[in-house]
């Protein structure tokens, strides 16, 4: 049967192995499509950054959209997280 250590966990079926592939790649799908976007913004921050005018001064736009990027990165690596422990069970 399973030896010293017990009983063997069942096999997962061909069905199961195929739904979580499928969720798998649903969640790294969107955890693509949200570093995609996260991308973008730093490169929104990195212009704000460059831009010097006594006339326009970002330094609230950039303080708002520094705090929103980190946001975004604590979230994304969780998604991550979530995502390699799942995979691994």
């Amino acid at each position: 049967n399973g030896g010293p250590a017990g009983p063997l966990p069942p096999r997962p079926t061909p069905a199961t192995t195929r739904t979580h592939q499928s969720e798998f790649a649903k969640k790294a799908s969107r955890i693509g499509q949200a570093i995609h976007t996260t991308s973008n913004k730093l490169a929104r921050l990195a212009q704000l950054a460059k831009r010097t005018s006594m006339f326009d001064d970002p330094a609230q736009e950039i303080q708002d959209l520094t705090l929103v990027v980190k946001q975004d990165i604590t979230g994304l690596n969780r998604a991550i997280e979530d995502l390699q422990v799942r995979w691994k069970n």
